[in-house]
């Protein structure tokens, strides 16, 4: 639901270069992935997502240890798809302040 949803919108929210950068990506170091949310989220959706109701997905280009993250989109989606709940913030870069600092996956 997540990747979908970041695919069908990214041109829309991405600007014009990045969203070349990700269709040039896709099949060689774009990756999606996901892991448990953390509580940076309370930020975007004003509260903190429990791990046993949320995921988080993020798409972005791999990149070598030591660089910087290379995500085009973070999305918190609700673990039961009755919900339909899926909250995109695009481009998190410095605007996810993870308690370790820098923006990561």
């Amino acid at each position: 639901m997540a990747e979908e949803m970041i695919y069908n919108q990214a041109e829309e929210h991405l600007s014009p270069q990045r969203y070349a950068e990700m269709k040039a990506e896709v099949g060689r170091y774009l990756y999606v992935a996901g892991k448990y949310p953390s509580s940076e989220w309370e930020q975007f959706v004003g509260f903190t997502p429990a791990a046993d109701m949320y995921y988080q997905v993020n798409v972005g280009v791999a990149v070598d240890s030591g660089q910087a993250p290379n995500i085009f989109a973070m999305a918190l989606i609700c673990r039961d798809m009755s919900k339909d709940f899926c909250h995109i913030v695009w481009e998190p870069g410095d605007r996810w302040l993870p308690l370790g600092g820098r923006a990561g996956t």
